[in-house]
């Protein structure tokens, strides 16, 4: 059962949902929703660099390895 944005917090406040918890809950899943992004975005550009240094070491020099978190 969801909580309608009028119903007493289930917190027990005492006060509406809306005026209460509700801006937590949204502020905590755009948080989340941030630090997906983050984190995906952070292993695409790992995925890149490793790519650029495979590309681009030639014979004449040593190939780099470089250990990305």
């Amino acid at each position: 059962m969801s909580i309608g944005w009028n119903d007493p917090c289930p917190c027990g406040s005492r006060k509406k949902y809306k005026k209460c918890c509700m801006n937590k809950q949204q502020n905590h899943e755009i948080k989340r929703v941030r630090q997906r992004r983050f984190f995906g975005q952070k292993y695409e550009l790992s995925q890149m660099v490793q790519r650029f240094l495979d590309e681009s070491t030639s014979v004449d020099y040593p190939k780099l390895y470089i250990r990305l978190p």
